[in-house]
């Protein structure tokens, strides 16, 4: 089952460095908030989650995706490989942290960049027991 997309207005990328193990949502958004906002082309921005059936039990793929105009740089590229935690607030004013997959946070994120001359996608995701 796959849910339908949450639209995003605000995403703020929060470097590894900032980060530590058994850091909480709540200090991740607190830290957020001292870190400008991403660009992103308006409207392209979402999150959504898909559940996947396995043998050892039900787990959710979260995705948070957006995409900016132009090609990829070196530059923009090293900035989201440092990327820790993605911070995605929703117009719904939901708040959502992507960080980590269980307590101890052993998985990290890696950005899947695509893209063409004209236009970058960026999708972060993460597998985990629950919905951001």
């Amino acid at each position: 089952m796959k849910s339908e997309r949450l639209y995003i207005n605000e995403l703020r990328l929060v470097p590894n460095k900032d980060l530590y193990d058994g850091i909480q949502d709540d200090e991740i958004l607190y830290k957020a908030q001292s870190i400008e906002p991403y660009y992103f082309t308006p409207g392209t921005a979402f999150y959504s989650w898909e559940q996947k059936n396995t043998s050892s039990g039900v787990y959710l793929q979260n995705e948070i995706v957006f995409s900016f105009p132009g090609p990829l740089t070196e530059a923009i590229a090293a900035e989201l490989n440092k990327t820790g935690a993605v911070v995605a607030y929703s117009q719904t004013d939901r708040k959502m942290v992507m960080y980590r997959n269980d307590y101890f946070g052993n998985v990290k994120l890696v950005p899947e960049i695509s893209g063409a001359l004209d236009k970058t996608q960026i999708k972060f995701s993460l597998s985990s027991l629950d919905v951001l």
